[in-house]
């Protein structure tokens, strides 16, 4: 699991423009751990090799 740090910094996006487009529903993780609410994506989902 990726922090949303590391999406900005992979993605060249800021947190706050990750954070953004995540409420105005253009994406969001791929899972939700229910035991800790941490969220997560899969490694290629920001298009770039993992």
């Amino acid at each position: 699991m990726r922090s949303i740090g590391a999406m900005a910094r992979q993605s060249g996006l800021s947190v706050s423009a990750l954070r953004f487009y995540d409420g105005a529903g253009v994406f969001g993780p791929a899972w939700v751990d229910p035991q800790t609410g941490s969220a997560g994506t899969p490694r290629s989902s920001s298009g770039r090799p993992g």
